[in-house]
């Protein structure tokens, strides 16, 4: 094919310079014609998704007809993603494509402008353009109808109501019959998103929460197939899940980036159904250690907190633990000392470069826990007695005041 002439690929570059302008005159045509908007404004977030939207389209369109290599699936799959976010919102599916049409109307337009009628590049530049507009109309309609379909599943209560009978025991049996036979438990805990953190007033916070909601919901139902019931708030989620099928590690990478904020997420296997209870119990025993002893992104099992899920359990022995280290507890720089140690790998040596002493001074504290409280740290019983006394991750004690 005889390549473009040196003074189309100018204009297409040009054109490229000016995608804001172009994208900002089409939500001004899109705005005026769309009876959703008329008399009221477009909301700011809309306006700023939809022209970035549009940004995207038309750079890569005309990237496209300029001859260039550009993966237009993979370019426009945030576009495409965000069409999620237009389902959620109610916004019709004929007003959403009415975008992109206005969209390609505009670009048509400055195209013609720029090249002549009696130019032959002009026919290949549109049939370009057009052919990506086509493209990005059929995906965009599909990812649409795909997310709003997944979304008026889950945007109900039932299966919350379903997951507390099933976490209590007490499910129906047709409510039993909808988990898998060996299913998986997640409980997540959801931090706040940017535009919720960012927010200047509780209405704000409100709505940003609820959109993230929405986007993680729809996000599940469409991208985590085996997730079979699901519970989304605000702070929390609770999934049942199938046992195949999941990077619990990616997807916990996903979900924390759908929602804009910290996500961690504990998961257990049950045995069976009637198994669920117990492993809701553990998740969520789980999580809390994760989240006590620092966690604050991805995905956790028992496996990675067992040790710390173990000690932050109670029992009638601790109030004799903690007596035994109580002279200890009052005295910052051995709390300082001994935590350093056993950080450490109980290293002497490290141990003296982190808190900037001599190694004669940290066996020297050493020595003085061992005087004050009788507990020798180089024996196994007395060394975990200190760990679980001085451990604020455990949550039995906190730092003395110096």
């Amino acid at each position: 094919m005889v390549p473009l002439s040196a003074r189309t690929y100018e204009t297409l570059r040009g054109l490229r310079r000016i995608t804001p302008k172009l994208s900002n005159e089409t939500m001004s045509r899109y705005v005026a014609s769309s009876p959703l908007y008329a008399g009221v404004d477009l909301p700011d977030h809309l306006f700023r998704d939809s022209a970035h939207s549009i940004r995207v389209m038309i750079d890569v369109a005309l990237r496209l007809a300029g001859g260039e290599q550009a993966d237009l699936p993979a370019t426009m799959a945030d576009v495409l993603e965000r069409s999620g976010e237009r389902a959620a919102e109610g916004l019709p599916v004929r007003d959403y494509l009415r975008c992109w049409q206005v969209a390609a109307a505009v670009l048509d337009e400055a195209v013609r402008q720029r090249i002549p009628d009696s130019d032959p590049d002009l026919t290949r530049v549109l049939s370009s353009l057009r052919g990506v507009h086509d493209e990005v109309i059929r995906d965009s309609a599909a990812a649409y109808i795909q997310y709003a379909t997944a979304l008026a599943a889950a945007n109900t209560d039932r299966d919350s109501e379903v997951i507390d009978r099933l976490f209590a025991g007490q499910p129906t049996v047709s409510e039993a019959a909808e988990a898998p036979s060996r299913p998986i438990v997640a409980i997540a805990d959801i931090g706040a998103c940017a535009a919720e953190a960012s927010a200047l007033d509780s209405e704000a916070r409100v709505l940003a929460a609820r959109r993230k909601v929405r986007r993680l919901r729809g996000y599940i139902a469409r991208e985590m197939p085996a997730v079979c019931l699901m519970d989304i708030r605000t702070d929390t989620a609770r999934l049942i899940a199938h046992p195949t099928g999941f990077d619990w590690d990616q997807k916990a990478a996903e979900l924390e980036r759908v929602a804009d904020g910290p996500v961690v997420l504990a998961f257990v296997a049950a045995e069976t159904v009637a198994d669920i209870p117990r492993a809701a119990t553990v998740a969520g025993d789980v999580l809390r250690t994760a989240i006590r002893i620092g966690r604050q992104a991805g995905a956790v099992s028992i496996n990675e907190v067992a040790l710390s899920l173990h000690l932050t359990h109670p029992s009638s022995g601790l109030p004799t633990l903690l007596t035994k280290c109580a002279p200890l507890l009052v005295r910052a720089e051995l709390v300082e000392t001994i935590r350093t140690y056993l950080g450490n790998a109980m290293d002497r040596r490290i141990t003296a470069d982190v808190l900037g002493v001599h190694p004669n001074t940290v066996d020297n504290r050493l020595a003085r826990i061992n005087a004050l409280t009788g507990l020798d740290v180089h024996r196994a019983a007395d060394l975990i007695t200190v760990a679980i006394a001085v451990d604020p991750a455990l949550g039995w004690s906190e730092t003395p005041a110096t």
